[in-house]
């Protein structure tokens, strides 16, 4: 079938990205618009996979996916930064509620240990 590849604004069509070669292609099934066709180059979710996950809070592009594990929290060694963004934990955190070292719940392995601050 044919379609107009690109918008008035001269982008392409929803679910599309543009290539170097001046071509659009379509995004990774999980994306509604993306930088390349990669399953983490997306920039926003598709309605069934509605929460991105980021190694970073400023990075643009992350991994959509359908559904929160049944604890409601992201994946391993992410958190719920909002209702519908996973954050990347700190290197060495397995489980965490935070950006901050003190807000990691368990270590990936052996490698890290637990510090724990007393009160003075």
């Amino acid at each position: 079938s044919c379609f107009a590849q690109f918008t008035a604004t001269g982008d392409c069509q929803y679910d599309y990205y543009l290539a170097a070669s001046l071509t659009c292609y379509l995004c990774h099934s999980t994306c509604d618009t993306c930088t390349g066709p990669a399953l983490d180059q997306c920039l926003s979710c598709d309605s069934a996979t509605p929460y991105m996950h980021k190694e970073v809070q400023d990075d643009i592009v992350g991994v959509c996916e359908a559904v929160l594990p049944e604890t409601s929290d992201c994946q391993f060694q992410y958190y719920l930064a909002s209702s519908n963004l996973c954050l990347r934990c700190i290197d060495g955190c397995k489980l965490c509620v935070g950006p901050e070292y003190k807000q990691c719940n368990e270590c990936l392995d052996s490698t890290y240990f637990w510090h724990i601050d007393q009160p003075t």
